[in-house]
């Protein structure tokens, strides 16, 4: 794939994990819904699965968690703390995605583990960061406490959920690829155009978030 063709679908992959987040995080939180953080990171392992299967180099997850942050300063102003949780997530993944490549493709076992271990090692990062490295005060004043409660809660169902949002996420495109390469798959214009109405609708309706 082209370098343009690589940074189109970086483009794709980071406005949808945007979306997800900008629209997903504040339906849960004008509904109460529990476990925010722990559903939005197990969607975005999904997303940067899918995305690794599309751009396998190292450091495109974390591009397309650049234009997921983008998406958010674009359509809901700056919150360190939203951005911070997205940069980690696609670092930690692309790492874990580059020593691992291989043993995730080839056992739902080495998933699983790795879906656990993304999610744990990206909370815990995310909780310390947070809470001593540049303090909130919602985060400094519970201390090692509140990092243990939000590792107990939002890290132990992350944990799951990502397990289940790998695995679905693996079957999904190797589905897709069992007729012809990915990269023929996606240099289709019928999928270039899908996805690039689609990109254009969800920047659209970012845009009019922020201004609503």
């Amino acid at each position: 794939m082209k370098l343009t063709g690589k940074l189109y679908w970086i483009a794709v992959f980071g406005t949808i994990w945007g979306t997800v987040e900008l629209f997903g995080g504040d339906f849960m939180r004008v509904n109460g819904l529990p476990y925010k953080a722990a559903i939005l990171s197990a969607l975005g392992m999904g997303i940067l699965l899918i995305g690794k299967r599309v751009i396998p180099h190292l450091g495109s997850a974390v591009a397309v968690g650049v234009v997921a942050c983008l998406y958010k300063l674009a359509s809901n102003g700056f919150y360190s703390c939203q951005l911070l949780a997205v940069l980690t997530h696609a670092l930690i993944f692309d790492l874990a995605y580059y020593w691992l490549h291989a043993r995730i493709e080839q056992s739902a076992r080495v998933r699983a583990l790795a879906a656990i271990g993304i999610t744990a090692a990206s909370f815990t990062v995310f909780g310390f960061v947070n809470t001593y490295v540049i303090p909130e005060p919602h985060w400094a004043e519970r201390g090692i406490g509140g990092i243990a409660d939000y590792l107990r809660g939002n890290g132990v169902i992350g944990a799951l959920l990502s397990v289940i949002a790998l695995e679905a996420a693996h079957r999904l495109p190797g589905r897709s690829a069992l007729s012809a390469p990915q990269e023929m798959i996606l240099a289709r214009p019928l999928w270039i155009g899908i996805s690039g109405v689609a990109v254009m609708a969800c920047w659209a309706a970012g845009i009019a978030f922020a201004l609503s």
